[in-house]
């Protein structure tokens, strides 16, 4: 197969570019992915994948840095290998190998170089990892799809921007999407080597890595790190890398200390409520310069805004209506310095927030009088969630919020998240059920 452009531009340096795709490649020597790229399988996300590798479609897997996109790509590699594709029809990409050009002839540099060095025949898949740090690759890669050559993409990147409008209208019908997160609990346990038979006789056991799963979060290589100290280097590290890689660099702001300061200021708040005038005059910016700072930080994957809920759209985005921030993860907030005091509800909520994600539900809050944590549609039924630690000590505030806006909005059931309390409460026609943590997260 014929993948060259033209005359690679010297400028690029040749041999510098064949030596580096012979290293991110080992796979043509020895046959297989090595062992330490492989890491531990996370089954939702390769069974995706799997479904993914025989469409013709461009596959885009996006999520926060550090996630385990790379690892994921990896494992699909040795997938393919062991169901009989030739190592050599296989090529891997890290776009932050500063190796690599910034640009989209560059692309085509690196597809031309790989065909002289493997002069592959048959199918060939190409993967391009942390893709963003080549502009317009999106139409590079439109070219090239349109072009019907015999080559499956695989892309990634840890920018939201990724599923901009543009490419949106670039590659619409050509793009299989998949946004990676870290660790699940269920995934968390996995890594830990924890196993379980009955949720109920395992109940002590399980609540204390679910304590572990709080306090150090799901981030593949700090779960696997034994040394708490360097699990929190780790983590500060993460944190610090993305404020910098995917939020700063290549960002026009006029202050990006401000920006840090609300990344910081919206970590520490996780689960306030929060409107842009508030913390504008917080942190003494506008509220437009907030607004901005506050995308640039969900497009990096380091935050999501919650907004509130209502059957009028036009209520629910309203720029008056205050928002809820939540953390990527909780033990990069831990590490990261944000966490004043023990703050348990916060952090459960923060968790239970991110499996709702996870689960793919678009999740709202809700206030009245009282408020609700959590509204989303779960089918065609509007679900109703509040998370509280110590039930003990807010039970009627709980009850009240979930009450009225069942009864606003005409339901009979909803849930109450806690630490232990199992159970359900009748009042009236309503129905409020208690599940413990543990247990939701591992349905």
């Amino acid at each position: 197969m014929r993948l060259g452009i033209g005359p690679l531009h010297a400028r690029l340096g040749e041999e510098d570019i064949a030596r580096a795709l012979k290293k991110w490649n080992q796979w043509w020597v020895i046959q297989k992915v090595p062992k330490n790229k492989l890491g531990i399988n996370r089954n939702t996300y390769i069974k995706a994948l799997n479904e993914m590798v025989s469409a013709e479609e461009i596959v885009c897997l996006t999520g926060v840095r550090r996630s385990g996109k790379s690892t994921l790509l990896h494992q699909t590699i040795q997938s393919l290998i062991d169901a009989g594709t030739s190592p050599n029809n296989i090529l891997y990409v890290n776009l932050d190998d500063p190796v690599f050009p910034r640009s989209i002839e560059g692309l085509g540099d690196i597809l031309g170089k790989y065909g002289e060095l493997k002069n592959p025949t048959g199918k060939i898949y190409v993967f391009f990892d942390e893709v963003q740090s080549i502009p317009n690759w999106e139409s590079w890669l439109k070219s090239k799809y349109d072009q019907k050559e015999n080559i499956k993409f695989f892309v990634t990147g840890s920018n939201s921007s990724l599923l901009s409008s543009n490419l949106s209208t670039l590659l619409t019908g050509r793009m299989l999407k998949l946004t990676v997160m870290p660790l699940s609990f269920n995934e968390f346990l996995k890594f830990n080597k924890v196993e379980f038979k009955d949720l109920d006789l395992d109940q002590s056991r399980l609540k204390y890595h679910l304590s572990s799963y709080l306090g150090e979060g799901g981030f593949p290589r700090p779960v696997l790190e034994k040394d708490k100290n360097m699990k929190q280097q780790l983590l500060r590290e993460y944190y610090d890398g993305i404020l910098l890689r995917d939020v700063l660099k290549g960002a026009k702001i006029k202050s990006p200390s401000k920006l840090i300061d609300l990344a910081q200021f919206a970590a520490a708040n996780i689960g306030n409520l929060l409107s842009y005038n508030k913390i504008g005059g917080a942190l003494g910016i506008s509220d437009d310069s907030v607004k901005e700072y506050l995308r640039l930080l969900e497009n990096s994957f380091l935050l999501s805004q919650v907004e509130f809920f209502s059957y009028s759209v036009k209520e629910t985005v309203s720029i008056q209506k205050p928002r809820k921030n939540y953390l990527i993860d909780t033990g990069m907030r831990n590490a990261a310095g944000f966490r004043f005091s023990p703050d348990k509800g916060r952090l459960m909520e923060n968790l239970v927030f991110l499996e709702l994600k996870r689960r793919g539900h678009d999740v709202h809050y809700w206030k009245g009088q009282n408020e609700v944590d959590f509204v989303f549609r779960a089918g065609n039924k509007l679900q109703l969630v509040n998370v509280c630690y110590n039930l003990g000590k807010s039970k009627k505030r709980e009850l009240n919020g979930l009450i009225e806006a069942m009864k606003k909005f005409r339901i009979n059931n909803s849930m109450i998240i806690t630490w232990s309390t199992e159970g359900q409460e009748k009042i009236g026609k309503k129905i409020i059920n208690f599940v413990p943590l543990y247990k939701w997260l591992l349905e």
